[in-house]
């Protein structure tokens, strides 16, 4: 499959005329020929997990079926159970409590009882590597989430970190 996309990208009857959009969370596990610069298109960026404001946002938007106008106390206990949630385990939450809210309206305790009991996956190690990897590979520096002044001892700092994880999770 890899080989016909790259026979595809390289096919100059299609240059300018199709435009590619590859998505993975997996991009260790790219091709490097997919990752150099006029192949899968010239722009690759880390999707990071959302911090700050866009945290924060995502939080309404988990509680927007069920809570309409959150306090900033109850706002706080949310942030504080879910950290560690991927977005998967958001959509997921907010599933079940939309479902929940269908049978009756739900206080910020039922509200906060359906998040306690669920209890995510432990891929911080594999996370983390899958951010690091993509940090690596982003090819435009406005698209990092922060403006690094070195990137290059920065990038040397996410290798050393990724080195130290290792393969497997650690136990």
């Amino acid at each position: 499959l890899t080989g016909k996309i790259q026979a595809m990208m390289a096919d100059p009857a299609l240059k300018g005329t199709v435009v590619w959009l590859l998505l993975t969370a997996r991009i260790d596990l790219l091709s490097e020929d997919l990752l150099r610069r006029g192949r899968a298109g010239d722009v690759i960026f880390a999707m990071t997990d959302p911090t700050g404001r866009d945290r924060e946002e995502f939080i309404h938007w988990l509680l927007k079926p069920v809570c309409k106008t959150p306090d900033e106390a109850f706002l706080k206990q949310v942030d504080a159970e879910t950290i560690g949630f991927s977005a998967a385990d958001f959509a997921s939450l907010r599933s079940d409590l939309k479902v929940e809210a269908e049978e009756h309206a739900l206080t910020p305790e039922q509200i906060l009882n359906v998040i306690t009991n669920r209890i995510p996956a432990d891929t911080t190690d594999f996370r983390r590597k899958q951010t690091l990897h993509a940090l690596l590979k982003c090819s435009d520096r406005r698209l990092l989430p922060e403006p690094y002044e070195d990137l290059e001892a920065q990038r040397r700092e996410w290798k050393k970190e990724l080195a130290q994880l290792g393969r497997y999770p650690t136990l």
